[in-house]
This record gives structure tokens, sequence and C-alpha cells, in this order.
């Protein structure tokens, strides 16, 4: 006899393994943006500053510890703003000081364009697994011989898992001949909403 857990999950005890995955449209990217060559030289260049960066280094040059700051403060008063009716008042000059303290703002009108891609039942934990699943993607976008994926980097986009994963599987196929089959065109980023 079978154990039920859940009425809504079913009889069976067992995890069904699988990957999902979605493609993206990148907006505002001039020809040679993406460019293998380029990115893997300027990343060759970052790794050499690197070598000689310090502590001191980084909070004179590349830290604004003033709208840090204030951009902080900013937040926190739109919280109180938020959950204090007697401060609805003030909702206004928050959101002017939000408006002068930005320095990036992504056009507020752009809508990302999203194409989901077909899942597969490849189980990305595993490296042989991240591999199939990988390929399946780039072959739903594409990228099924070396003439079309050209000198082109793609990014992919995962958690902590995944992005680990793909740094491991590139670094087990990087003896292998050809940018396609050894995924030496694929960028991996840690998607930004596993960083919080």
């Amino acid at each position: 006899q079978q154990r039920r857990h859940d009425v809504r999950i079913g009889t069976r005890n067992e995890m069904v393994t699988g990957s999902a995955g979605t493609g993206t449209v990148l907006c505002g990217l001039q020809p040679g943006d993406l460019s293998l060559t380029r990115i893997m030289e300027s990343t060759d260049a970052a790794a050499q500053k690197r070598m000689n960066l310090d502590a001191e280094q980084v909070y004179s040059e590349f830290l604004d510890e003033g709208h840090d700051r204030n951009v902080k403060i900013t937040q926190f008063v739109d919280t109180l703003v938020s959950f204090i009716p007697q401060l609805e008042h003030m909702r206004a000059d928050v959101e002017m000081l939000h408006k002068k303290l930005e320095k990036h703002q992504i056009d507020p009108y752009r809508l990302t364009e999203v194409h989901p891609l077909g899942t597969n039942s490849a189980n990305e934990v595993s490296t042989q697994g991240l591999n199939e699943a990988s390929t399946d993607f780039a072959a739903q976008i594409g990228l099924t011989s070396q003439d079309k994926l050209g000198d082109r980097g793609v990014f992919w986009h995962g958690d902590g898992k995944t992005y680990n994963g793909w740094l491991t599987l590139k670094r087990n196929l990087s003896s292998l001949v050809g940018r396609l089959i050894s995924f030496r065109y694929g960028i991996p980023v840690l998607a930004p909403w596993h960083l919080k």
C-alpha cells in the first residue's frame, strides 16, 4: 500500500525533476556588444586589474558613500510614509527625493520581451543534467551549429547552484574544440533576484 502525502500531489513518493528556461530579448545593444572575443579580452583585462586591487582603491574609486547613505535614508523614509497614514502627505516629497537620487534609471516604459522555452527532463543539479538542459535550451534558441553561433556570447542566468554548475561545466568541457560544444560562448550570470 502506498502512502498518500497530499491529495493534490498524488500517490507516488518521488520527486519529479526537470528544467525550465526563458529567453529574453536584450534591447539597446550596438553591433559587436556581445562579441565573444571582446568579452573574453575584457574579462582577462579585468582579472589582471583585480590582482592589484585593494580595499582602499575600492572605497576611494568605486563607492560613492554619500550617495549610498542618501539612498538608504530615503528608502527608510519611504517605508515610514508607506505604512504610517499620518505621513501620507509627505509621499510627493519622498518621490521627488527618489527622482533626484536616481543615477542609472532603466527606461520605465520599456517592456522586456520574454519567450518561454520548452521544458525538458534534465536534472540541472548534476553537471551532466545541466549539460543536457543547456544544450536543449541552446537548440531551442537556434544555436545548433558553430556557424549560427558566430562570435556571439550568450548570457545564462540562474540561481547560485545553477550558476556554479555552469562554471563547473565550462571548466570540465574547456578541453573540447569549438565554442558551441565546450560552452565557451556561455556567460554565466548569477540572477539579480537571487542576490538579496
